[in-house]
């Protein structure tokens, strides 16, 4: 017998829905019959690939994919270790860094803790809050940067954690090294501070914060990044945490057996030492970076100042109408409406031939909606 008030689903998930990612390039050929070019602009998804050494070795791994992982990414947690001068121990690897922020919150957040998280940023920080019983106190975004006074101000006697996302997402702006200094110099021991910094590798900004220097005087700092976003391995899915050994012991706990398959272990080893590979991707990006603000300036308009490889920009109309337009010409963005800014698009800096493109269609359309 089924009562109708009685619900079967864990509590908070009323207050939650799905995660939509950005449009795949399939979905979109099979919704509007599209048979030319597609350009998806929308997940910030390096636009030329993995180092081609890294897939090399990746192909040769295939031979074993019968077999387990290694759990414990042996080789990997070794290579970070040496390239962040940190012991192995400080390490916890994840399938992304999305599985990885459930699993910090689930270690540390209580049923009542609060959690404080800046808004716009990404939506994992609070759906993991929720699921895990704790209470997001959301600190609006200041100027689109991350309000670190606010922030400050919102800590009270039931915070345990912080996230901060460095460079935010979707807005491309970054915590200053002296805004760091300030919130870490000034909490109560018992508040963790998690630097989510996924695309640190883009930040150019010297003012851009050392995270590492916090958690190597043994602070309460844990700092995720990602092999999805410069190193090109989005697909196989492959993050790391870096914290206190006594946190990461913790951790390990609830960690999945396998967060991280054999290919993609053997990738980004592979992809970590293509040194050269990286500065031809960060080429790429700058140059992209600029033909873009450039293209977005002559048309006029508004965009945020990036640190990251993504552009947040107002292009006018509601992204209701400006959205599936573009879709049908062949471009993917990410709707600001996502985070509350209708006439808003999160654009992923693409190759040189895409960055055109977009531009090219983004004019055309812009045009159309002036007409009417």
């Amino acid at each position: 017998m089924c009562r109708d008030d009685i619900s079967i689903f864990r509590n908070g998930l009323a207050e939650l829905t799905p995660y939509i990612p950005g449009k795949p390039v399939e979905e979109l050929r099979r919704e509007l019959g599209l048979k030319g070019r597609i350009v998806r602009l929308a997940s910030n998804e390096n636009p030329i690939g993995p180092s081609p050494k890294a897939v090399a070795r990746m192909k040769k791994t295939l031979d074993e994919i019968n077999l387990y992982p290694d759990g414990g990414c042996y080789e990997l947690r070794e290579a970070l270790a040496a390239k962040h001068s940190l012991s192995p121990g400080h390490f916890i690897f994840g399938n992304g860094v999305d599985n990885l922020i459930p699993l910090v919150v689930n270690t540390f957040v209580n049923s009542g803790d609060e959690v404080i998280i800046p808004t716009p940023s990404f939506a994992a920080y609070r759906t993991s809050t929720i699921v895990a019983g704790g209470i997001p106190v959301e600190v609006p975004l200041k100027n689109f940067c991350i309000d670190m006074e606010s922030i400050y101000k919102a800590v009270g006697p039931k915070t345990k954690m912080i996230f901060i996302c460095n460079p935010n997402n979707p807005t491309g702006t970054i915590v200053y090294e002296e805004e760091l200094n300030r919130l870490l110099g000034s909490l109560p021991p018992g508040v963790l501070v998690v630097m989510d910094e996924a695309y640190y590798e883009y930040a150019e900004d010297v003012r851009y914060p050392d995270s590492l220097l916090y958690l190597r005087e043994n602070g309460n700092v844990i700092v995720f990044r990602t092999f999805s976003k410069i190193f090109g391995l989005a697909g196989l899915r492959l993050g790391y945490g870096m914290a206190r050994p006594d946190y990461v012991s913790q951790m390990e706990k609830i960690r999945e057996p396998f967060a991280a398959n054999r290919v993609v272990q053997a990738g980004a080893l592979e992809a970590l030492a293509d040194r050269e590979y990286i500065r031809q991707v960060k080429d790429v990006h700058m140059m992209g970076k600029q033909v873009i603000c450039d293209g977005l300036t002559s048309l006029g308009i508004f965009f945020i100042p990036t640190e990251a490889n993504f552009i947040f920009a107002d292009l006018v109309v509601d992204m209701k109408y400006l959205f599936p337009e573009l879709l049908k010409r062949g471009v993917i963005i990410r709707p600001g409406s996502f985070w509350g800014h209708p006439t808003f698009a999160r654009i992923t800096i693409g190759t040189p031939d895409e960055n055109n493109f977009f531009l090219e269609q983004l004019a055309d359309a812009l045009k159309l909606f002036k007409q009417l």
